[in-house]
């Protein structure tokens, strides 16, 4: 695919995620009202017909936009990630987020690409915008820098975080103040999360603090040291990746579950909305990344979503 147009679909959304995060924070608490299907047509209205370049959108709520015969990028947009912290206005942890693929290929299943750009906003809380293109990660328009020593902080972090990501070094470095293992999973999924993912890194390090709940923002935090464990190890939709792939330009690892490297993200459509054909568990570096693939119990996650496995693995 041609990228030597100028413009991309992250510079797009830096431009114009402010004036979105407005319209969506104006119509919040949302329960009910089509608000994730208004904020995806707006994320959309915004990304295409851009003259310089043409794209293809694959929406969380069913968008399948395709602009010419090759589009430069495929973009997966999540258009409210977090719905329940809207509904119940605990809006710092909702997010409008997208990430973009290049190195398109067209698959019997659908199509793969490689993440190289996102952005994440949040509706809520201060508004903090994260986004990064190829490689660069942006903190509210400020570029960071993602080459950081064991004795170094990641400069200027968004919360106020003391410690640098590089600083730990295995699960057993952590105690009450430094960082949380959270994780996302829906309603029925939590007690399995627990079991099987949280509950052997409490056992490994009883001071890990931990919890279910988050997304995107829980993601993208592990790149700045906020979050030393986060992810979805129960497959999902590949539109939920701009946190990962944030954090990532900010020096963290993204793995699959069973330890495979999230180089290249699937992307299908049944029954009119994406597949589950995503699956990660973030940290800083390769050594905390070890100790978790050596900690948790993917046979047992397995076990209690089948369906989703399989779709994972067949696809991927």
């Amino acid at each position: 695919m041609s990228t030597s147009r100028q413009g991309n679909p992250v510079e797009v959304m830096r431009e114009h995620g402010p004036e979105l995060r407005r319209e969506g924070r104006e119509r919040l608490p949302a329960e009910g009202d089509g608000f994730d299907e208004f904020m995806e047509t707006r994320v959309t209205d915004v990304l295409t017909g851009n003259p310089g370049y043409d794209v293809a959108v694959v929406g969380e709520e069913g968008t399948e936009e395709i602009e010419g015969e090759s589009p430069d990028y495929v973009v997966l947009v999540d258009p409210v990630d977090g719905s329940s912290a809207a509904y119940n206005d605990g809006r710092g942890f909702c997010t409008t987020g997208l990430a973009v693929l290049d190195d398109i290929e067209i698959t019997e299943n659908g199509v793969s690409g490689r993440p190289i750009g996102s952005y994440v906003i949040q509706l809520g809380g201060r508004g903090t915008e994260l986004s990064s293109w190829r490689g660069e990660p942006q903190i509210d328009g400020e570029v960071r820098f993602t080459d950081v020593s064991p004795e170094d902080d990641v400069p200027g972090t968004v919360e106020g975080t003391r410690i640098g990501p590089a600083q730990i070094e295995s699960l057993e470095d952590l105690g009450p103040e430094r960082g949380f293992a959270a994780v996302y999973a829906a309603k029925e999924g939590r007690s399995e999360v627990d079991e099987c993912f949280l509950g052997p890194l409490s056992e490994e390090n009883p001071d890990l603090r931990k919890d279910v709940w988050g997304g995107s923002m829980n993601d993208a935090r592990v790149g700045y040291g906020a979050n030393i464990v986060a992810g979805e190890p129960i497959p999902t939709r590949a539109t939920e990746i701009a946190g990962d792939t944030f954090a990532q330009a900010m020096g963290a690892v993204s793995r699959d579950v069973y330890g495979e490297e999230n180089e290249v993200v699937y992307v299908a459509m049944r029954d009119g909305e994406p597949a589950k054909t995503f699956n990660s568990v973030v940290t800083p570096n390769k050594e905390v990344m070890e100790d978790v693939m050596n900690t948790v119990d993917v046979g047992g996650l397995e076990r209690a979503f089948p369906e989703y496995f399989e779709t994972y693995n067949e696809v991927t």
